[in-house]
């Protein structure tokens, strides 16, 4: 009868196994990067296509910024046994990229160092002309490209001449080419002005743009004179090549549309130009007109028969201007008169008034030449003469009527 164990017991000799199996220490094994985490230590799972096993990494002293998800890699260490979890799992030591996943840190590198020297620095990219004298075009003669580019261009703005230099765009000489046929764009600007430079190509896998991210293409794109457009792949195929163009298109339409202006809105700007510019002379005109005016009224002004007629029309109103003030003040002056003249004849009568009733209050005495007083009426004769006395003055009077006064006014 066999004896049980327990499972520490089992576990430990397990261990011991893969301990004494050479062939467990000093594994090397390949696979893809899976379920990556980066802690304190590194976990991740290496898998092909049947099968998967945990890795784990206790050595800081990996490069953890190259490992990444999906990557596949090379990897040394030895086999060893978890014993909480009774995992096995293998105990790194050593990790290398390969295939892709090199040539993908390569890359990473090589950007990096690109963009340390400033390539892809935003502030060197140039401005496109919005009106360009010509197009140069880097792209295949046997693809679409080229028919679609030029039917783009001469849609929105034929005036525009396109040159055309042919090169690979894909496979190890394409690199060489495209920069060949830069080189040729550049020194044919001497004699006709090119003012954009675009390379163009069709979409495609990452292996079959490798040649946009080759250094030396890189480069000569951000040393060109000329202002460079690229359109090599979709949005999502980002090379290196784009990051140095002053200017990326996702396809070779949307870079015709990027050099070139729009016919219609050329149209619609030069009816805007043509308005403002009638406008503007038409309001030139007015105004030259109203100076004119001016001028004329002002030379007219100067001739004798108009000086003269201006005289005249100045005398006229002057004359009415008189003529309404001796008016006005005849009547201001015809008006003081007149309450003055009340004034005076109500001050006489009063004073009149005043004047007889004081000769009626005084006593009167009538006398003769011979200083005998008349006694009464009776005595008092028609043509004879009198002394008559107040109190103040003596009066000689002659009668020359005398009339009876009625009994009522006694």
């Amino acid at each position: 009868m066999r004896r049980a164990i327990t499972v520490s017991q089992l576990t430990l000799y397990l261990e011991s196994l893969f301990k004494r199996d050479v062939h467990l220490q000093g594994l090397l094994v390949r696979g893809q990067v899976v379920n990556l985490k980066k802690a304190r230590f590194l976990y991740f799972d290496l898998r092909d296509e049947d099968s998967l096993i945990h890795c784990v990494s206790f050595d800081r002293s990996l490069d953890r910024s190259m490992i990444q998800e999906g990557m596949e890699f090379l990897v040394s260490g030895s086999l060893a046994l978890y014993r909480a979890g009774g995992i096995y799992q293998i105990r790194v030591t050593k990790i290398e990229p390969i295939g892709q996943g090199a040539r993908l840190l390569e890359l990473m590198a090589l950007k990096k160092k690109l963009a340390e020297e400033g390539l892809f620095d935003p502030g060197r990219k140039r401005p496109l002309k919005r009106y360009p004298r010509g197009i140069g075009l880097v792209t295949s003669a046997s693809g679409a490209v080229l028919h679609d580019f030029c039917n783009e261009v001469n849609a929105r703005y034929p005036l525009v001449p396109i040159y055309f230099a042919p090169a690979s765009v894909q496979g190890q000489a394409a690199s060489g080419e495209i920069i060949r046929a830069m080189v040729d764009l550049v020194k044919f600007s001497a004699r006709r002005p090119i003012d954009a430079l675009v390379i163009a190509r069709g979409g495609g896998s990452g292996e079959d743009l490798s040649a946009f991210n080759e250094e030396a293409l890189v480069r000569a794109i951000a040393r060109s004179p000329i202002p460079v457009v690229t359109a090599i792949g979709h949005q999502v195929d980002t090379s290196l090549s784009d990051l140095a163009a002053d200017r990326r298109a996702s396809t070779p339409t949307e870079a015709a549309s990027l050099v070139t202006p729009d016919r219609l809105q050329i149209l619609q700007e030069v009816d805007g130009w043509m308005g403002r510019a009638q406008a503007t002379t038409l309001e030139n005109i007015h105004r030259r007109r109203r100076v004119l005016y001016g001028y004329r009224q002002q030379t007219e002004s100067l001739h004798p028969g108009v000086q003269v007629h201006n005289s005249l029309l100045a005398l006229s109103r002057m004359k009415g201007q008189l003529d309404r003030s001796m008016r006005d003040q005849l009547d201001r002056k015809r008006k003081s008169l007149s309450r003055l003249k009340t004034l005076a004849d109500n001050g006489y009568q009063k004073a009149l008034e005043k004047k007889n009733q004081a000769l009626r209050s005084q006593t009167w005495a009538v006398f003769q030449l011979d200083g005998k007083p008349v006694q009464g009426d009776e005595e008092v004769l028609v043509d004879q003469s009198y002394l008559m006395k107040s109190m103040a003055y003596t009066y000689q009077i002659a009668v020359e009527k005398k009339v009876k006064n009625d009994s009522d006014n006694r």
